[in-house]
């Protein structure tokens, strides 16, 4: 599905062999990563679609999210401090935009912390709005999520 975007970012399906590259990216990107374990399982999940970018030949970013009937719902997304403003975010979102359209998927879902604003305002940017709230949904300090819905096509 997605292959070489510009002679130096290139995306390709997640294997074993990248997951430490995965885990790297997680560590780099968020206060409280994901273990190795969960990317791991991530691999064996039959809805899971799972990229990893890459600049230059070195971790960038990835993206996980579920074909589920009827819907896209993104899992998880990061990109490297030192590779963000270089769109790579953007593209690994617009990528998975691009299949959900493709497959005629109905919506896309996420869920986001209520404190991200910066990420807020990244998938606002894509169309996204915020549906609702899932109270306490992070487990290490409880934290609301915000639910963001982009509408692809309409149900049938």
């Amino acid at each position: 599905m997605i292959v070489e975007t510009t002679n130096t970012i290139f995306f390709k399906r997640v294997t074993k062999n990248d997951i430490d590259d995965i885990v790297l990216i997680e560590n780099e990107s968020f206060k409280h990563p994901w273990k190795k374990e969960t990317f791991e399982s991530e691999l064996n999940n039959p809805y899971s679609r799972f990229f990893i970018a890459k600049k230059e030949n070195s971790p960038a970013g990835f993206i996980i999210y579920w074909d589920i009937p009827y819907e896209i719902h993104l899992i998880n997304i990061a990109v490297r401090p030192q590779f963000r403003r270089m769109n790579i975010g953007s593209m690994l979102l617009g990528e998975m935009i691009k299949y959900a359209k493709d497959k005629k998927k109905h919506l896309i879902t996420l869920e986001v912390r209520i404190s991200n604003i910066g990420a807020i305002n990244f998938y606002k940017k894509f169309g996204f709005k915020e549906a609702g709230i899932r109270e306490k949904y992070y487990v290490d300090n409880d934290e609301d999520a915000i639910v963001m819905e982009l509408y692809i096509y309409d149900k049938i």
